[in-house]
């Protein structure tokens, strides 16, 4: 429950800091993002701890076992799907992307901004069509009943939980590219710097 205090006293801050309102919504939304963006990084990091644990399992059993775990490709796989889809957003929030720098790192930061809102605006519509395609795929696996060659599991959940991430860090990018285009409004006050 100290989980739930700690998300209750964020809340609290942000309505004191706003005072209600439109205002007050758009630091609710961005927070909300943020937590979300962080949960799934949280899973990320486990399938990620889950692949690690199988190959090494995998090579410690064949080399003093000599047998190799069923399907070990296709779980690992599998769980590239999660390691993949789930971190994106986190990634995108912390600003861990490459991002290159050293030309527009050189010009005003109301020039910035505007370089970031074309960027932005234009991996939003990239994302966008992305996640609609994983949707679409994802179905066509569904209707087909697609499972892996060795272990039959299916595949279309996991094409969901790689568009679900995707979401998450199209969320994450329409934070960005509002933050962007309030830097622009405002003539450069606000700074857009990597903390």
């Amino acid at each position: 429950m100290r989980f739930l205090e700690k998300e209750k006293k964020e809340i609290n801050d942000i309505l004191k800091k706003t005072g209600g309102g439109g205002l007050f919504i758009f630091h609710l939304l961005g927070w909300i993002i943020v937590k979300l963006s962080w949960v799934l990084s949280r899973f990320s990091s486990l399938a990620l701890f889950t692949a690690m644990v199988l190959i090494v399992g995998d090579i410690v059993t064949r080399e003093f076992l000599g047998i190799r775990i069923p399907g070990r490709v296709e779980m690992v796989g599998l769980l590239g799907v999660i390691i993949l889809g789930l971190s994106q957003a986190y990634c995108q929030l912390k600003k861990g992307h490459i991002a290159v720098g050293v030309l527009v790192n050189r010009f005003s930061l109301k020039m910035q901004a505007l370089v970031d809102v074309f960027i932005t605006i234009f991996t939003v519509v990239i994302t966008s069509m992305f996640v609609w395609q994983l949707g679409m795929f994802a179905l066509r696996l569904k209707d087909r009943g697609r499972a892996t060659g060795h272990l039959e599991i299916l595949e279309w959940p996991f094409v969901f939980i790689l568009a679900t991430g995707f979401i998450v860090l199209l969320l994450v990018l329409l934070r960005d590219l509002v933050k962007a285009f309030t830097v622009l409004i405002s003539g450069g006050g606000i700074s857009l710097k990597r903390k």
